[in-house]
């Protein structure tokens, strides 16, 4: 039920944001950056990273608040590649995406 209300809610944020896309059409740009799955546990589930530092990373994530994540993750960028076609956006693939946006 829970799901049915978010998915919902999504579906009237698009509309809107769609129906207001013709007020700006002439003047100005708009992205819309949508359906992107970021997984933070890519690298624990794919095998970057061993079973004790996973559990080192899945603690650090724990105990830092969300603003202070990407001191977390940045480490990772020397390991991994960015993920490919048909696989949950990792750290990596998100930053560069993100970057060139």
């Amino acid at each position: 039920m829970m799901m049915k209300k978010l998915f919902g809610s999504l579906a009237l944020v698009t509309l809107l944001l769609v129906g207001s896309l013709n007020a700006f059409a002439s003047s100005q740009r708009l992205l819309i950056f949508t359906d992107f799955h970021f997984d933070p546990f890519y690298d624990c589930q794919n095998g970057t990273l061993s079973t004790s530092a996973c559990h080192d990373f899945i603690a650090k994530l724990q105990h830092q608040p969300i603003s202070q994540w990407d001191s977390v993750f940045k480490p990772l960028l020397a390991i991994e590649s960015p993920s490919t076609y048909q696989q949950d956006t990792n750290y990596a693939l998100l930053t560069t995406s993100l970057h060139e946006i």
